[in-house]
């Protein structure tokens, strides 16, 4: 349990950066690299998800169990841990894919980055964010 733990720590660190770099990128009005960055991290994501499979974690924690009521218990709650975990690394592949979506689109659209970041900071009532290029 102390590694998937651990993994979800890590795991959360790197999305949290991942998001401040391509937010400083967003701002530094370097939407060619936010592009780039976000599909790279998008593909190392998608190859973690694709190796998680939390009934196989699950059991294998659950394996070091003698009693089976112990051992029921532990592949429930490592269940629970690593079916987070998947959720939390399908939730950051599907992040990335709109972040990389946005940022081709605001250079397609001649739009600043910074302006965008701007703008949806200081939006704090409509479910909506409308950017128009000037």
């Amino acid at each position: 349990m102390e590694r998937s733990d651990l993994i979800w720590i890590l795991s959360s660190a790197t999305w949290l950066c991942e998001d401040a770099e391509l937010r400083a990128l967003f701002v530094s009005e370097d939407m060619e690299h936010a592009d780039e960055y976000a599909a790279r991290y998008m593909d190392d994501t998608l190859r973690c998800l694709d190796q998680l499979n939390p009934d196989a974690i699950s059991r294998l924690v659950a394996a070091g169990e003698n009693d089976w009521t112990n051992a029921v218990a532990k592949r429930r709650e490592a269940a629970g841990l690593a079916d987070t975990i998947a959720n939390g690394f399908a939730k950051a592949v599907e992040n990335l894919s709109q972040q990389q979506l946005l940022s081709r689109s605001l250079i397609d659209d001649g739009t600043s980055g910074r302006m965008f970041i701007q703008t949806a900071s200081k939006e704090t009532q409509s479910k909506f964010l409308v950017v128009l290029t000037k």
